[in-house]
């Protein structure tokens, strides 16, 4: 519950991250003033998630410094968005979203798991380009025209943060040193 917003980033990185090139590549549905916030806070949550839980496969697997920083901070990020978030949500009085990855999600953990060396690395970087660019969308799109107002901010709050993300994680694909930015 606590990895609410967190698990929203992530299911936006994850539908990026799915394991054939086209299935990343799938854009989500525009949000509108008629999306259901549901619908929204699941994404949130389920992306938050994936960020989470592929980001410490990365601290057990990766060797690469550059790899193990950007993973960590993930970790500490969206926490710290999931904590918001799961805030946003009482404020709203929404119900929180299911604590369950949905299967395309469990699916890309399940390869980042399996791989090795360097290739673990390479599939990483670009499941996190791949989310970040999806949570981008999400967020921007929510922000714009999402129907609850609570959520509304909390997404155009949540939306820079997501955009240095995408950065740090455009520079791990394109090998560049990514001195964060807290």
């Amino acid at each position: 519950m606590k990895y609410i917003l967190p698990v929203l980033l992530a299911v936006l990185a994850l539908g990026l991250l799915s394991s054939s090139p086209e299935a990343r590549t799938r854009k989500h549905p525009a949000i509108t003033q008629s999306t259901p916030p549901q619908m929204f806070i699941q994404k949130v949550a389920d992306s938050n998630q994936f960020e989470i839980k592929s980001s410490q496969i990365a601290l057990d697997k990766s060797k690469n410094d550059e790899i193990r920083r950007f993973a960590q901070r993930m970790i500490d990020d969206h926490t710290k968005i999931g904590d918001e978030f799961k805030a946003a949500l009482q404020q709203a009085n929404l119900p929180q979203p299911s604590g369950d990855l949905n299967q395309q999600d469990q699916a890309v953990l399940t390869k980042l798991q399996s791989e090795k060396e360097p290739a673990f690395d390479r599939t990483y970087a670009a499941s996190q380009r791949r989310g970040h660019l999806q949570a981008v969308q999400v967020l921007r799109n929510y922000s714009r025209s999402g129907g609850n107002k609570a959520l509304k901010q909390l997404a155009a709050k949540t939306l820079p943060m997501i955009k240095e993300h995408l950065r740090m994680a455009e520079g791990l694909r394109a090998g560049r040193n990514l001195s964060a930015r807290r």
